[in-house]
């Protein structure tokens, strides 16, 4: 409820699934132990009782940022260790046993840590959601080969219960396009004229599972939720701007 007695009090549509309800309200709890962030234990559920301890890494994270480049891909290991060691980056800490922030010496947050946020009929749920697709992420990867992607390659997934890697862009410039001037187009994988229509399949089933995650991310990075916002917004306005007949549209739909 609001603070101001004044203000009514905000009742969820009947047409939110109970379910989303209930995962939306164990986000805003475990969220708002992990920002304040006490010392202690706290009794999440008459089961469940997590020790919640402040975590700081002994790093500047906005010096480390300033040494990496645009083209810092995540997948140069000497590059990565010598970064380590000028800046001496402390080892990852041990596990963290209940919900928090993880931040550096200058208070940037770097981790929030939520365990068990999801609850197992949520979990249930999105793994249920992707067997429209189980095809398209078995026939994703490729053996390692010379000129290989290394997001597909069979040895990136070793232990995994499902492995793949699909690409569900709504937007992006194709390569030879003039991006000033060239009209967007959408990833193949949920593309109207795709013979498998997995991909745009598991999007339908995820669209109330994604509100609440989407949810949460306007909590712990709301500039990163607030520029993802502005982009869909635009993408729409942009939808009304051109013919109706381009391309694109019939990609889109």
């Amino acid at each position: 409820m609001h603070p101001d007695p004044t203000v009514p009090p905000s009742v969820p549509s009947p047409f939110i699934p109970v379910y989303t309800v209930q995962q939306a309200d164990r986000f805003a709890e475990m969220l708002a132990l992990a920002y304040n962030n006490p010392s202690g234990s706290v009794m999440l559920s008459a089961w469940t009782t997590v020790l919640i301890i402040p975590v700081v890494i002994n790093i500047d994270v906005k010096r480390v940022q300033e040494a990496l480049n645009a083209h810092d891909y995540g997948t140069n290991a000497k590059w990565e260790a010598d970064l380590l060691h000028w800046f001496n980056v402390p080892e990852i800490p041990p596990p963290i046993m209940g919900p928090t922030v993880l931040i550096d010496t200058a208070g940037v947050m770097l981790l929030w840590s939520l365990p068990e946020v999801l609850s197992s009929h949520f979990k249930d749920l999105m793994w249920g959601a992707l067997s429209p697709i189980n095809a398209m992420l078995s026939h994703s990867i490729s053996e390692p080969t010379a000129n290989g992607t290394w997001h597909i390659a069979h040895r990136n997934f070793n232990g995994a219960d499902m492995q793949g890697c699909l690409n569900f862009s709504p937007v992006w410039f194709q390569q030879g396009r003039n991006a000033s001037t060239a009209c967007p187009e959408v990833s193949a994988t949920p593309k109207a004229r795709n013979p498998d229509q997995g991909g745009r399949d598991w999007l339908k089933q995820m669209m109330v599972l994604s509100a609440v995650l989407s949810a949460a991310m306007a909590i712990m990075h709301p500039n990163l939720y607030a520029a993802g916002h502005n982009a869909v917004i635009h993408l729409y306005q942009d939808l009304a701007v051109p013919h109706s007949d381009a391309p694109v549209f019939a990609e889109m739909a």
